[in-house]
C-alpha cells in the first residue's frame, strides 16, 4: 500500500501523521485526552486556521471528510475546494492527492504537493516557520515565555542578571533565605524559623497547615495548604495576614505545597497524587504516584522530592523538572523516629531539614522536633523549634 498526499503508512492504513491525535508528528504517538495534533505536535488549540474536529485539527476549505464544516464528507471521487465538494480545485487551491489544498498555509504541502513542514513548524506564505502558541513569543528559532525566561526576560534577549530570576516579565534579585517558614497546627500563624540561633518571629498569620515561599522557583508570593476546607491560597510577603487570592481544590486533604519551576505542586495525602498550579490557580495536571499516603514536597532547585508513608515508615522519591520519576530513597538513619513528614532544603548546607514524628495521625500529625539530614544519608543534628508544627518550606522571599 502506497500512501499518497504527504499521507503517513501507520499499520495497515494511511494517516495525516499532521492532524491525527493517534498518530501525532509519528505512527502511534498518541495526543493527551482533550488535546488535539496541530502541525504534527499535540495542542490544546488549533493553529493556522484549522478547526477542530472531534479530536483533530482540519482545515475544513480542503478536507473531504470535513467539508465546510465538521463530518461533511465528499462522494467519492470528489475533493474540497474553498469548502465545497466538487471535483476540481477552486479558489487558487491545489490538487495534492485527493484533496485540494492551500500550499501557503498546508504544512504538509507548504509551497508544493508533499513539501512537509518539520515537526513544531507552520505554513506561511508558502514556507515553513515558526508559530509559537499558548501565549508564547518567538525570540530568534525559540518559542519562549517571556514572563518567565530569564535569557527574555520581558523581552526578546532582555536576560537577567546572573543573581536574579524572571518573575510576571520582571528581573527579581534573588534573596538569601533565612531559615524556614514553619505552620502552627491550629495556630492561625506561620513563623520564621532560624536553626542556626533557633530564633522565631512570626512571618504571617493565616489559617493553614503548611506555607512555602521561594522566589528562585519563580514565584514572589508567599503560598499555603489549608485541608479543613480545603484550598490552596496565595499571600505577599510582608502583608502580615489573611491572603491575597484563595483557589479551592477538587479534592479533599491538601496535604503540603511548594514551589517548583514557577509551579505550584500540592501533596494530595489521601491517594498520593500530586497536583500542579500556576499562580492564577489554573489546572496545569496531575501526576499520580501510586504510593500509599502523600505527605510532604521540597526541591532543591533541580529536582522534586515526595515524601509518602507506607504505614510502617515514611520513605522518599525524587522526581525531575518534567515531573519523571528518578529515584526512591529510605529514611535516614539515625532518626528519632520512623515519620518526615514534611521537609525543605537548605541551598547553604545542602542538607534536608524535616518535621519528625512516629507514626502518620492524619490530621492530628505534629511535631515539635526538626531532623538535619542527607537525602539517602544520615541525620546530621535535631531541633526542637518550640513550635507543634504540620508543615515546613522555604523562606526564600525576603
Amino acid at each position: 500500500m502506497q500512501c499518497l498526499g504527504g499521507s503517513t503508512k501507520c499499520g495497515a492504513k494511511c494517516v495525516d501523521a499532521k492532524a491525527d491525535p493517534a498518530n501525532c508528528g509519528a505512527c502511534n504517538v498518541a495526543c493527551p485526552g482533550g488535546q488535539v495534533c496541530a502541525a504534527g505536535a499535540c495542542g490544546v488549540q488549533c493553529l493556522g486556521g484549522s478547526t477542530k474536529c472531534g479530536s483533530s485539527c482540519v482545515d475544513v476549505k480542503t478536507d473531504p471528510a470535513n467539508c465546510g464544516a465538521c463530518n461533511v464528507a465528499c462522494p467519492g471521487g470528489q475533493v474540497c475546494a474553498a469548502g465545497a465538494c466538487g471535483v476540481q480545485c477552486l479558489g487558487g487551491s491545489t490538487k495534492c492527492g485527493s484533496s485540494c489544498v492551500d500550499t501557503k498555509t498546508d504544512p504538509a504541502n507548504c509551497g508544493s504537493c508533499g513539501a512537509a513542514c518539520a515537526q513544531g513548524l507552520s505554513c506561511l506564505n508558502g514556507a515553513c516557520t515558526l508559530q509559537c502558541a499558548g501565549g508564547s513569543t518567538k525570540c530568534g528559532s525559540s518559542c519562549v515565555d517571556l514572563n518567565n525566561d530569564p535569557k527574555n526576560c520581558g523581552g526578546c534577549g532582555s536576560a537577567c542578571a546572573q543573581n536574579a530570576v524572571c518573575v510576571a516579565g520582571k528581573c527579581t534579585a534573588l534573596v538569601a533565605p533565612k531559615g524556614f517558614l514553619i505552620n502552627q497546627r491550629n495556630g492561625s500563624t506561620v513563623w520564621q524559623w532560624d536553626p542556626l540561633t533557633n530564633g522565631k518571629k512570626i512571618y504571617h498569620q493565616t489559617l493553614a497547615n503548611d506555607a512555602d515561599c521561594n522566589l528562585a522557583e519563580g514565584s514572589s508570593f508567599g503560598w499555603i495548604g489549608e485541608h479543613n476546607s480545603d484550598y490552596i491560597a496565595r499571600f505577599k510577603p510582608g502583608s502580615g495576614s489573611g491572603y491575597d487570592q484563595k483557589y479551592t481544590v477538587p479534592y479533599a486533604y491538601p496535604k503540603h505545597i511548594t514551589v517548583f519551576k514557577t509551579e505550584i505542586v500540592v501533596m494530595h495525602r489521601n491517594n498520593a497524587t500530586i497536583y500542579r498550579y500556576n499562580e492564577s490557580g489554573g489546572a496545569l495536571g496531575n501526576i499520580p504516584t501510586g504510593n500509599g499516603t502523600g505527605q510532604g514536597l521540597a526541591t532543591d532547585g533541580t529536582s522534586l522530592y515526595a515524601s509518602f508513608w507506607n504505614g510502617a515508615a515514611s520513605y522518599f522519591q525524587r522526581y525531575n523538572a518534567s515531573y519523571v520519576f528518578q529515584q526512591s530513597f529510605n529514611n535516614p538513619s539515625g532518626l528519632p523516629g520512623n515519620n518526615i513528614f514534611d521537609f525543605a532544603y537548605d541551598q547553604a548546607s545542602g542538607h534536608f531539614f524535616g518535621l519528625v514524628t512516629s507514626g502518620e495521625g492524619g490530621t492530628g500529625t505534629e511535631s515539635s522536633t526538626v531532623v538535619e539530614f542527607t537525602m539517602g544519608g544520615s541525620v546530621l543534628k535535631t531541633y526542637s523549634p518550640g513550635i507543634a508544627a504540620d508543615g515546613i518550606g522555604q523562606n526564600g522571599c525576603q
